[in-house]
């Protein structure tokens, strides 16, 4: 529903010529496209094992759906494995997106942290 709210104020500011669900429709068919070439970032894995040699948990917090997240990760399946959880916007405790911490907060809780008083 934040999806298709989201794809109406950007048709309606933008004045694109479609109907906020056929834009959707078009930006999801890219995205299945383009977002399995999603490299990772340089760094990334060395900061991970570092983290994993301190014995530190780790989550994944993201503001994609789950469908988005699964396009961007479906090329790393190694390194996702060094994360307990993956929390997306999809969770049913993630009750408010971005700007809202729930997404975050869910993913923490998940893997046991605790938040600071």
């Amino acid at each position: 529903r934040r999806e298709l709210e989201a794809a109406a104020v950007l048709v309606r500011e933008m004045e694109i010529p479609l109907e906020p669900q056929e834009y959707l429709g078009k930006v999801r068919t890219l995205q299945e496209q383009e977002l399995p070439k999603c490299r990772v970032m340089p760094g990334i894995q060395e900061t991970i094992d570092a983290l994993n040699m301190r014995g530190i948990p780790m989550a994944i917090g993201t503001s994609s759906d789950d469908e988005t997240f699964a396009w961007k990760t479906k090329n790393h399946a190694t390194l996702l494995s060094n994360f307990k959880a993956h929390i997306t916007a999809s969770h049913p405790d993630v009750i408010n997106g971005k700007p809202a911490p729930d997404t975050f907060l869910v993913a923490a809780k998940t893997i046991g942290a605790t938040q600071p008083e």
